[in-house]
């Protein structure tokens, strides 16, 4: 969770941390707070402006770029779906799909 309440700030981080939620889920969420940053060039002010942890975010870019490295490795292309969220709902289900029919 890259989101933090400051004791003193907790209504007007609440506020911010509501700007990005997205009704699908915590994933899309999540993945709207990074397209911000994205947007802000990777800029740690903005992080604290928003009431976000910039080295979480800077762990998560670092897991990007290690599965960008491997889709080149196997030469798949890099497609985003924009904000088709329906599609990258179904494969965020396929990714979890095995996972959730083992036996424990």
């Amino acid at each position: 969770n890259p989101f933090y309440r400051p004791k003193d700030k907790q209504a007007q981080a609440d506020m911010r941390k509501a700007k990005f939620h997205q009704a699908e889920g915590d994933h899309l969420t999540l993945l709207t707070v990074y397209k911000g940053w994205e947007a802000s060039r990777f800029s740690n002010p903005w992080c604290f402006e928003n009431f976000i942890q910039a080295r979480s975010m800077r762990r998560a870019q670092d897991v990007r770029k290690q599965l960008v490295t491997i889709m080149d490795r196997y030469r798949l292309l890099l497609i985003s779906a924009g904000k088709n969220y329906k599609i990258i709902c179904k494969a965020i289900t396929a990714g979890f799909f095995s996972n959730g029919a083992k036996k424990g």
